[in-house]
C-alpha cells in the first residue's frame, strides 16, 4: 500500500510541476518574443516597444542581496528554529543564531546574486537552462511538502524531499560556477561577500550581548526567587541534606479529668539522595506519652523503575516501582498515611486502629509497585506479639507475653475511576515455630470529588491461632471531610466489636483552618457513644509537608 501511495504522490507533485515550469526565468526573459497575432485575426496587435536594457549595479553598504530560500526538511516538518518565539531573549538569540548560520552558508555557497547581465551568451543560455532545472526542482519539492501538510505521513516521502534538496544544492553549485567566470561577476560577488562578513561580525556581537545581559537578568531573577525562600528552604538550598519538620501543639478539655496543654507531635525528618535513584531518610520524632526521643523511620529506598530520571530505569506504563529496607510505617489499610498529625485533620486517629494494629512501625523490608489505576505492596518486617491473660486456680490474674518473629503481608489498591480507590490488606505473623500465631486482614476505599474526600476501612485481627484459643476483634471507620479553603469541617465515626467485650462506638466531629501555609488551627469533639464520655480538642499544627518514597503519596 505504501508503494502505491508513494507512486500517487509523486505523479501529483510531476503534474505540478509541470504546470509550474513557465514560472519566470530571468535568463531566458531576453530570448523571448512580442505577442503573435492569432490566425486568420484581422487586427494585428502593435508590438510592444523593446525595453531598454538595463545593467544592475552592485549592491550598496546598506544593502542585502536578495537569497533564494528553499523549503528544507527542517521547516517542512516545523523544526525551524528562525520560528522561535521572538519576544524573548532566547528567541532573539535563536533567531540571531539562526541568520548567522544561513549567511555562513551563502559565503559558503558563494553564488548568491541573480545578475545575468554580466555574462556572455554562452552563460546565459547555460544559466537559463539551469534555472529552468531548478525551478522544476523547487516545485517537486513544494509539492510534496503540500502533500505533508494535508495529512501524508512524512517518512514517506522523507526519502524523496532530501533527494531534491540534494539535486537544488547541486543545480545552485553549478550556477555558482558558471557566474564565477565572469570578472565583472567576480568583484560583485567580492564586494557581496565583504558585507555579509560584516553583517555576520555585527550579529555574532548583538548575539553576545544579549546573552550577557540574559544571564545578568535570570541572576537578579535568581535572588529575587531567593529573597522570596522561606528560611528553611534556604536552609535547604545549602545543605547537602533537605530538612522537614512539623509538630502540634493541643489544649485537651476533659469530662471526667482535669484539662491540660500537651505536645502531640514533634518530628525533624531528613532526606539526601545518595544517587539519582537511591535516597536515604531518617525521622527523628519526639513521643509524648513516654517523654523521649526516639527514631521515627529510618529507610533506604531505591527506585528501580519509573515514569522520571529519579528511577534507574524508564518506563512509560509504570510510574514507580522500588525496594525499601529500614524503619517505617507499615503500609497496612490506609490510615498509615494520616499518622503524622500535619496529615490528619482531625486531632485524634480513629479507635478501629488503636484497638487493632495501633499505628504499625517496624522494621523491615517492602518492594513497592505504583501504576496509574494499580497499585501493590509487598513487606516483610519483625512483627508485633500480643498478650493473654488467665486466671490460676486462686484467682489471680497471669499474664502471658506471645512474642512474633516475623509478620509477612501486602496491600493490593485498584482504582476503577480516577477519584476512586479500592484496596484489601493482609498480614500474617508467626511465632517461633514458624506457626501462624496472628492474622490481620481489611478492606478500605477512598473516594475524592472536588473538595469532598470520603473513606472508610474495615479491620479483621485474630490472635491465639497457634494454641487454638483464638480471640477475633472487628473494627471499622469511616470520615468525611469538606474542604472549602482556607476552612473546612470533618466528621468520623468509629466502632469496635471485640470477642467476649464490651463494644466501642465512637463519634468525633471537627473543622478548621489555615492560618498560614502548612499551618492550622484545628477543633475537635469526640464523644463515647456507649458510655457518653467526651472529650473536646484545640490544636496548632504546622510544618513542612513531607511525604516519604513508596506508597506514601
Amino acid at each position: 500500500m505504501s508503494i502505491c501511495l508513494r507512486t500517487i504522490v509523486f505523479l501529483i507533485a510531476i503534474v505540478w510541476a509541470a504546470s509550474a515550469t513557465a514560472q519566470y526565468n530571468p535568463y531566458a526573459r531576453q530570448k523571448q518574443k512580442g505577442p503573435q497575432p492569432a490566425a486568420g485575426s484581422a487586427k494585428t496587435e502593435p508590438k510592444p516597444a523593446p525595453k531598454k536594457k538595463v545593467r544592475p549595479k552592485p549592491p550598496s553598504a546598506a544593502e542585502t542581496p536578495r537569497v533564494v530560500e528553499e523549503i528544507t526538511v527542517p521547516k517542512a516538518f516545523g523544526d525551524d528554529p528562525a520560528q522561535a518565539d521572538a519576544g524573548t531573549v532566547e528567541g532573539k538569540v535563536s533567531r540571531f543564531e539562526h541568520e548567522l548560520e544561513e549567511m555562513r552558508l551563502m559565503l559558503a555557497r558563494a553564488g548568491i546574486q541573480e545578475d545575468g547581465a554580466s555574462l556572455t551568451f554562452a552563460q546565459r543560455e547555460e544559466m537559463g537552462r539551469l534555472e529552468t532545472k531548478l525551478q522544476k526542482l523547487r516545485a517537486d519539492h513544494m509539492a510534496l511538502v503540500q502533500a505533508v501538510d494535508k495529512g501524508l505521513d512524512p517518512a514517506l516521502v522523507m526519502s524523496n524531499l532530501q533527494t531534491l534538496e540534494a539535486e537544488m544544492a547541486a543545480t545552485r553549485d553549478e550556477m555558482a560556477q558558471v557566474r564565477l567566470a565572469s570578472d565583472e561577476e567576480r568583484a560583485s560577488l567580492s564586494f557581496t561577500l565583504e558585507n555579509n562578513e560584516a553583517r555576520i561580525a555585527s550579529l555574532e556581537k548583538e548575539v553576545a550581548e544579549l546573552k550577557q545581559n540574559d544571564d545578568g537578568n535570570k541572576g537578579d531573577e535568581k535572588q529575587v526567587e531567593d529573597e522570596e525562600l522561606t528560611p528553611l528552604e534556604r536552609l535547604n538550598s545549602l545543605l547537602p541534606v533537605e530538612i522537614f519538620a512539623f509538630g502540634d501543639f493541643m489544649y485537651v478539655i476533659q469530662e471526667d479529668g482535669p484539662d491540660d496543654f500537651a505536645i502531640g507531635q514533634l518530628e525533624l525528618d531528613l532526606t539526601q539522595d545518595l544517587i539519582t535513584y537511591v535516597t536515604i531518610t531518617a525521622a527523628i520524632a519526639y513521643d509524648s506519652e513516654a517523654e523521649s526521643i526516639g527514631v521515627g523511620a529510618f529507610t533506604v529506598d531505591g527506585r528501580l523503575l519509573g515514569a522520571d530520571e529519579s528511577h534507574l530505569l524508564q518506563s512509560k506504563k509504570i510510574e514507580s516501582l522500588g525496594v525499601i529496607l529500614g524503619q517505617f510505617d507499615v503500609p497496612f489499610g490506609i490510615d498509615y498515611m494520616e499518622y503524622a498529625s500535619i496529615d490528619r485533620r482531625l486531632v485524634t486517629g480513629p479507635i478501629a486502629v488503636d484497638a487493632t494494629h495501633d499505628g504499625w512501625n517496624d522494621l523491615g523490608a517492602q518492594m513497592y509497585l505504583i501504576m496509574p489505576r494499580f497499585n501493590a505492596v509487598l513487606y516483610g518486617v519483625n512483627g508485633f506479639g500480643y498478650e493473654t491473660v488467665e486466671e490460676n486456680v486462686a484467682g489471680d490474674e497471669l499474664v502471658f507475653e506471645h512474642p512474633t518473629s516475623l509478620a509477612m503481608g501486602a496491600r493490593l489498591g485498584v482504582l476503577p475511576l480516577e477519584p476512586l480507590e479500592i484496596g484489601g490488606s493482609l498480614a500474617t505473623f508467626f511465632n517461633a515455630d514458624a506457626e501462624i500465631a496472628q492474622l490481620l486482614a481489611g478492606v478500605d476505599a477512598a473516594l475524592s470529588v472536588l473538595d469532598l474526600t470520603v473513606k472508610g476501612e474495615y479491620i479483621y485481627q485474630t490472635q491465639g491461632l497457634e494454641a487454638d484459643s483464638d480471640v477475633s476483634t472487628h473494627a471499622m471507620y469511616g470520615v468525611a471531610l469538606y474542604d472549602f479553603q482556607p476552612v473546612f469541617v470533618t466528621a468520623r465515626y468509629s466502632m469496635v466489636w471485640p470477642d467476649m467485650m464490651p463494644n466501642e462506638k465512637q463519634l468525633s466531629l471537627g473543622f478548621g483552618v489555615q492560618i498560614f501555609e502548612n499551618g492550622e488551627v484545628r477543633f475537635e469533639y469526640s464523644t463515647n457513644l456507649e458510655t457518653g464520655g467526651s472529650t473536646a480538642f484545640i490544636q496548632l499544627a504546622g510544618g513542612s509537608a513531607w511525604q516519604p518514597s513508596g506508597m506514601r503519596r
